[in-house]
Formats: structure tokens, C-alpha cells, sequence
């Protein structure tokens, strides 16, 4: 009989809100399914922490402190394809949408519970 061992979803937060990106690496459900969140408050914090380990899934909003989140989402759609890129829009930010097009695989609107990413 084998064992199948269940690789770890690795998700990267990037938000200017420590409360909200802490919430997806504090919570039961994310732990409980074995993913390994980490969390960064800009873009350029996000770009090192790829350098250092891809990450799976890449969650953003565009007005982040320093480069935007639409760099950050273009250089990992050049470096790291094979992330799924998710990119938080505010409902009232029709501009958002078009910012990101084809550069998110998924937009959801802000803000998002973890639940929402399984």
C-alpha cells in the first residue's frame, strides 16, 4: 500500500492592511488544509519573497505603498507563470478591472474571507 502525501498549497498575501493579510495566515481553515501563507505589505516585499519561494497562488489589490499591484502582477506573469494570480478590486473601482486585465487570472471583490480561496 502507498501514501499519497498532500503538497502544501504555498499562498502569498499582499496587502497594506497587517489585520487583513495576518487573517489568512491566522485562520483554522487555511491550516487546517496544510497551506503555507505568507504575507507582504508591498510589492517589492512580495517580489523578494518569490525570489526566495514561488508561491502558488499570489492574492493583491492594485493601491499598494510604493510600485502598484499591476507590477507586481506583470513581473509574476513573466517570472512565475504558473502562479494563479487573484487580483482584490473594490466594487466601486471600475478601473481596477481593466488595470488587471490580462494580468489576474481572477478578480474578487474586496474583502475576501479565506474561505473564499478554497
Amino acid at each position: 500500500m502507498t501514501s499519497t502525501t498532500k503538497r502544501a498549497i504555498n499562498l502569498l498575501v499582499v496587502d497594506d492592511d497587517s489585520k487583513f493579510a495576518q487573517s489568512f495566515s491566522s485562520n483554522d481553515l487555511t491550516a487546517r488544509e496544510g497551506w503555507d501563507v505568507r504575507t507582504a505589505r508591498d510589492s517589492n516585499e512580495a517580489l523578494d519573497q518569490l525570489d526566495e519561494s514561488i508561491a502558488d497562488i499570489i492574492v493583491t489589490k492594485l493601491n499598494l505603498p510604493g510600485d502598484p499591484g499591476d507590477l507586481l502582477l506583470s513581473t509574476a506573469k513573466r517570472e512565475y507563470p504558473n502562479a494563479l494570480r487573484v487580483l482584490l478590486i473594490d466594487p466601486s473601482d471600475k478601473s481596477s478591472v481593466q488595470t488587471g486585465t490580462g494580468l489576474a487570472h481572477m478578480y474578487l471583490e474586496s474583502p475576501i474571507k479565506p474561505s473564499e480561496l478554497l
